[in-house]
């Protein structure tokens, strides 16, 4: 386990010295390490302005429900590792995401949402919003698009959710 010296240390010999002890490494794997690692940055916040507007408006509509945002597709959609294409399905959900998830106070998924900004018209978006749509319906999980805007209403919201649910329960 590394110490707690930072990477970014003022005291660059003593954090060379810190490394080389915790990781068994050179002072070039250091630096290297140390280059690469300034490259990173800490986000101001996990949804964007348009994201966080339609979160608000989420909140308003869902009453006593869980929002959680960014949700892994595998954290909602099993790959089945019995079946021979285990990998290829697995590989086809592992690194995608939805906006949102509602779920009920027990924690289960009852909707997932994606919010179509004006990236979702081109060519490659469009074939991962097909992809999303047929593997959504494929295990039965309903799924909301809502189109981006700077704002939303809620009463609107609400109409396109209980639809959803709806026509998929």
């Amino acid at each position: 386990m590394m110490s707690s010296t930072s990477i970014g240390s003022s005291d660059s010999t003593e954090a060379i010295e810190v490394w080389k002890s915790d990781c068994g490494t050179s002072a070039a794997s250091f630096h290297l390490a140390q280059s690469v690692l300034r490259t990173y940055f800490r986000r101001k916040s996990l949804l964007t302005t348009t994201e966080q507007a339609f979160y608000e408006t989420l909140r308003q509509v869902v009453g006593d429900f869980l929002i959680v945002p960014k949700v892994r597709l595998v954290d909602l959609i099993g790959a089945g590792d019995r079946h021979k294409y285990w990998q290829a399905n697995f590989n086809r959900v592992k690194s995608k995401h939805v906006d949102f998830v509602i779920c009920d106070p027990q924690h289960v998924p009852m909707v997932a949402i994606e919010l179509d900004d004006p990236s979702h018209e081109r060519e490659d978006r469009r074939q991962r919003d097909n992809d999303l749509d047929r593997l959504f319906a494929a295990v039965s999980f309903p799924l909301l698009r809502v189109k981006a805007q700077s704002e939303y209403a809620p009463e609107e919201l609400s109409r396109q959710l209980l639809e959803t649910l709806r026509v998929s329960g």
